[in-house]
Formats: structure tokens, sequence, C-alpha cells
């Protein structure tokens, strides 16, 4: 109870009168502890919990609460080895492809660096390459007329001259860098017989590029 105790003597500790004679020790212990609680500092008593009570012994003993940790000890143990060895597996399968793809990678890499220079080139390259490359895409590919001179200027004002087998074939050139999307404000100047016995005609046209820097 943490009270210091000991052992008290009946009448002289407690200051109590004699027990009468009819009077037993169940008497006196009783009169002992209403005098304990009628101090001025009572002693609390529980007797529902006592000390003296035998303990309860546990529903579980040890040898069961030792297995049972042994028991999961092994569990976690088990699902750690399966969870490393998934883990193996996948690295082992992701390291296969990777040497698979390898060569693959290699080609890929060697294509990027190729487009990588070609694409510095190309952003480098003068305007008049576009503005010749509009008026290649005019011309057809049978023969049946040409260029025989193309002036550029830096403001990208073109004088395009060319011959063609007959009137029609000059006229469709024309229309042709007429439909063009980049080429702007084509002119035919003239288209003429080109003299002499041949039935050749030359022909004449003025154009600027669309958007030329």
């Amino acid at each position: 109870m943490g009270a210091p105790l000991r052992l008290c003597e009946l009448p002289a500790d407690l200051d109590v009168s004699p027990a009468p004679a009819t009077e037993g020790p169940a008497t006196a212990l009783a009169q002992a502890a209403a005098l304990a609680c009628g101090a001025s500092r009572p002693t609390a008593i529980d007797f529902l919990h006592s000390r003296l009570a035998p303990k309860k012994r546990p529903r579980l003993g040890r040898r069961t609460v030792w297995a049972a940790a042994a028991a999961a000890v092994l569990a976690a143990g088990a699902y750690l080895y399966l969870d490393w060895r998934s883990m193996r597996q996948e690295v082992l399968r992701l390291r296969g492809q990777m040497a698979s793809s390898a060569p693959a990678a290699e080609r890929a890499g060697e294509l990027v660096d190729r487009i990588a220079f070609a694409g510095g080139w190309h952003d480098r390259r003068p305007p008049m390459l576009d503005c010749l490359l509009e008026i290649t895409r005019a011309f057809p590919q049978e023969g049946r007329v040409w260029a025989t001179s193309v002036a550029v200027r830096e403001d990208m004002q073109v004088l395009l001259t060319g011959k063609s087998v007959n009137e029609a074939a000059a006229m469709d050139v024309l229309d042709r860098l007429k439909s063009s999307p980049r080429l702007v404000n084509v002119k035919p100047l003239y288209i003429r017989q080109a003299g002499g016995t041949a039935r050749e005609v030359s022909f004449a046209a003025s154009m600027n590029l669309r958007g030329a820097r």
C-alpha cells in the first residue's frame, strides 16, 4: 500500500480502552481499522484489489508466445527473400533487354548525330537555295522546257529566262510558278519565238520569294 508499517499493540499504541472480556480478537481488529480510517491522514484500503489475491495466470504460456514470435520472424524472412528474388529476376530481365538493344541504340545514336549535323547546315543555308528549289519544282521532268538563266538579288527578287519547245509548255511552267506557296508576284515578261529556223519559244518572268530573310 506504500505506507510504513509496524506492529501495533493493544491498547497502548492505538489508545483504546481494553476490550471487554466478552469481546474477541475480531472486535479488536475492527476497532483498529476504524481508528486507522479516522486519523488525520487516513490510509486508503482497497478491498477489491487486494495484494493477497492470487495472480491470474496468462492465457498464453511462454512457449506459446515464443513460438508465435518465431513464426512471425520466419514469415517476415520468407517474404523478404521472395521479394528479393523477384527483384533480382526483374533486374536480370532488364539487363538482358539492354544487352539485346545495344546495337540498335548505337545505330540510333549515329543517325541522331547525322541529323543534327545536317540540321545545322540546313539552318545556315542561304535563302537563294529555297528560291531555286521552288523554281526547279515548277519545271517538268520531260525536258520540254528549260531555264537559260536565273538571277536572284539579295532581296530575293528573281528574274527567270528560259526556252521551251512551244508556247504551251512555257505557259504551263508559268502557271506552276504562280501556284507555288513560296513564290509571289509572279509576272510573265514576254513569250516569243526564239528566232531563226528553230521552233523554240523563249520566255521570261519576274517573281519574289515569300518569307525571305
